[in-house]
């Protein structure tokens, strides 16, 4: 999703507006101030508006010890899974 449009819909806000608030350098991205309004606005981005957090989500990565002899397989010809 674009950055303007991330913003009006978060924030109920017209297009003229967000022109506004992305020339005034008021939005950051990733703790990085842009004017861009196309800049890409993927579920992990963390997005500002004035210092008010209008998304934040956190990737999480998971680690698995999967001991030796342990089958992890949705199929498998040899083993029963």
């Amino acid at each position: 999703m674009r950055l303007d449009s991330f913003i009006r819909t978060a924030t109920q806000q017209s297009q003229n507006t967000v022109s506004r608030l992305l020339a005034q350098d008021r939005v950051r991205v990733n703790g990085a101030i842009t004017t861009n309004r196309h800049h890409p606005v993927s579920e992990f981005c963390r997005v500002e508006l004035d210092s008010e957090v209008l998304q934040a989500r956190t990737a999480y990565h998971i680690m698995l010890n999967k001991p030796r002899g342990y089958l992890s397989a949705t199929q498998d010809t040899q083993h029963p899974t």
